[in-house]
């Protein structure tokens, strides 16, 4: 309750108010992270008398704090090829944000080289306190048609400059996020796509040492276990 006997004609009197933005107000912080599911650096198997569907290069997340709704409209995805070109290896690209999807044209990028592909006009709406799942998934071209029969392989990643500079998103008064507001990254594994390979798994290493009489005379046995299994087919 404002007293009765305040008087508004001096200067000092009365009670401060301080006016800050919305999203000062709000406290926004969208965190961009790496999700526990992002697949590990090795082989994937692919077709080599067709193209693979539903090969997922990246999987983060997205943790929104604060007291406001957000809602995305670019999402920027980094991709570096080696090897093969991006465009000879991959078909088709989409990113999955929370059950939705969103598809891009393949951008053409030379192997050994690293480009950035931008989800435009999501219009999708995370909501204040919300951690919400996000997935690169990519159509694998017909091996064959690499343009290189090497090891080629691809790497995707939301790169923090990409979140601080490109990831376009609005809080519920429709202002844009800052770079304060929005952070982290996403960093993926190196894929190598293969129609065969083999993968090999350490079991167990151990040593035993013959002592000698000779200072320079000391041997060892050492024992390394390993397993090897064949994948996409016999090798």
């Amino acid at each position: 309750e404002i007293p009765s006997d305040i008087d508004w004609d001096n200067v000092g009197d009365g009670i401060a108010i301080s006016f800050v933005s919305f999203s000062d107000s709000a406290d926004i912080d969208l965190q961009v992270s790496t999700n526990e599911d992002n697949p590990e650096a090795g082989i994937v198997v692919v077709s080599d008398s067709g193209s693979t569907d539903d090969v997922v290069l990246l999987v983060g997340d997205l943790e929104l704090e604060g007291d406001s709704d957000i809602t995305i409209e670019d999402f920027p995805v980094t991709f570096m090829p080696t090897t093969s070109t991006f465009q000879s290896m991959v078909e088709s690209i989409r990113l999955e944000i929370g059950g939705e999807e969103y598809s891009e044209s393949v951008p053409s990028i030379a192997a050994g080289a690293s480009a950035s592909v931008t989800f435009d006009n999501l219009d999708f709406t995370i909501e204040a306190g919300e951690e919400v799942e996000f997935r690169v998934i990519a159509e694998i071209a017909d091996r064959d048609d690499f343009s290189s029969a090497s090891s080629s392989t691809i790497t995707a990643s939301v790169t923090s400059d990409s979140v601080e500079n490109w990831l376009d998103a609005e809080n519920e008064e429709g202002d844009n996020l800052g770079t304060g507001e929005k952070s982290g990254a996403a960093s993926g594994e190196a894929l190598e796509f293969l129609e065969s390979g083999i993968d090999v798994e350490l079991v167990s290493t151990s040593e035993t040492k013959s002592a000698s009489d000779s200072d320079n005379a000391d041997t060892a046995t050492f024992v390394i276990k390993f397993k090897v299994t064949a994948i996409g087919s016999d090798v």
